[in-house]
């Protein structure tokens, strides 16, 4: 308790040391408003403060805006003071937009003031002049400006991420992707741009590139409402693939799997025919809700068995399910089919005066046929042969009972 009252201090402290630091620097950059084009500083105002309104949000944490992008123009036109108002600017609309607590709206302040005031000593240092811009010669300059900036904020944020995860600086700076950082290039190399084209145009310049971005914005926000909206569709689509009780593919994947090409697939694959035992009986015995029981039981216990990337697990109907199991032949095949038979044995179910077990059919490609409806087909005959086998057991399919079906069908009939 000590420790975190500790930390809690620290925070504040540093917090308020970010804030009172950024309003001294401010202070002592006031004269630079001077030079200030005041029309252009409007245009940068109010693309600002739509750019931190429109952010796209590409997941629940991370929001991104081109709103630094005019920070950079503002900084080699008119000065550090009117930066530091710009930044501290898209500090409140962004702290007031997205509803953020007190504390990290004034570090925001703080932190965003001060990676301005460090991007204009930085350009100024390497032979930036303010209002004049030029290529080749402030091509330096403007990107010392974006590295002085990039530096004091990724500083400021890590160290804040440190002391509220209660990891170290170094660990949490070193969680910064390479899409990070090309992402602070292109803003400040975006931001170089504008500032340029209002050197020349002056406010026109500013409108007319500022334009370019809120059509960039507004393609981000296009994008990511039909990326949104294929999301949503294909999990749509994946729910009518699922059964509701069991988690099971339904019969519509294992439809779609029939119907696919005989050149698809794997050159091996085997599929796997199951039905628990008796289910009737249990379901008599014990009613039909633990007999949902038995049947989430069984394809939890497939589950634990197959492939999670590979095979699928499918509610044929009622109590069978089946098993596809591509790249697999049927000796493997015939390997995760004991192991299921040896997973349900271990759930509760299987100790009952009524056990719950499964008997299991096994067919494979190419040695039982090339094509699925027929290697489904003989994988259910599989399975019933293992029914009149004695049950509770595994069988593959044998091609002498082709000419038997006569027989397995009666027996088929029997259980």
């Amino acid at each position: 308790m000590v420790e975190k009252t500790q930390k809690h201090r620290f925070y504040g402290i540093m917090i308020a040391t970010y804030l009172l630091a950024a309003i001294w620097v401010f202070g002592y950059q006031f004269a630079s408003f001077e030079a200030t084009d005041w029309w252009s500083f409007l245009v940068f105002l109010l693309l600002l403060t739509y750019f931190q309104l429109r952010s796209v949000a590409f997941t629940d944490r991370f929001n991104y805006s081109l709103s630094m992008v005019v920070l950079f123009p503002v900084i080699y036109l008119f000065g550090i003071g009117p930066g530091m108002v710009l930044a501290a600017a898209g500090g409140l609309v962004d702290g007031i937009s997205l509803n953020k607590k007190w504390d990290r709206v004034a570090f925001n302040l703080g932190q965003l003031m001060l990676s301005a005031a460090a991007a204009g000593w930085a350009f100024q240092s390497f032979g930036g002049i303010t209002a004049q811009l030029s290529l080749p010669n402030s091509l330096l300059p403007m990107s010392m400006g974006v590295v002085g900036y990039f530096v004091v904020n990724i500083g400021s944020v890590t160290l804040l991420s440190s002391l509220r995860l209660g990891e170290s600086w170094w660990s949490v700076l070193n969680q910064l992707s390479a899409d990070g950082l090309l992402n602070y290039a292109i803003v400040g190399y975006m931001g170089g741009l504008c500032a340029l084209f209002t050197g020349v145009w002056q406010v026109w310049g500013a409108v007319t590139f500022g334009g370019m971005l809120v059509g960039i914005t507004e393609l981000l926000q296009m994008g990511l409402r039909a990326n949104a909206e294929q999301n949503r569709r294909e999990e749509a689509e994946e729910a009518l693939l699922v059964d509701a009780m069991t988690g099971a593919r339904n019969f519509r994947c294992l439809n779609r799997w029939l119907m696919a090409s005989e050149g698809e697939g794997p050159k091996n694959e085997t599929v796997l025919f199951s039905d628990i035992d008796d289910f009737k009986v249990f379901n008599d015995r014990y009613g039909h809700e633990r007999g949902d029981d038995a049947l989430k039981c069984l394809a939890d216990a497939v589950r634990d068995v197959i492939r999670d990337d590979y095979d699928t697990l499918v509610r044929y109907g009622g109590e069978e399910f089946v098993v596809i199991l591509p790249q697999l032949t049927s000796d493997d095949g015939m390997t995760v089919a004991h192991r299921i038979r040896g997973q349900l044995e271990t759930i509760p179910e299987a100790s009952l005066e009524q056990p719950l077990t499964v008997s299991v059919g096994l067919a494979s490609r190419p040695e039982d046929s090339d094509s699925r409806p027929d290697l489904l087909r003989k994988a259910d005959m599989a399975m019933y042969q293992a029914k009149a086998q004695g049950k509770n057991r595994c069988a593959a399919w044998d091609s002498q009972w082709e000419t038997d079906t006569t027989l397995l069908q009666t027996r088929r009939n029997a259980i």
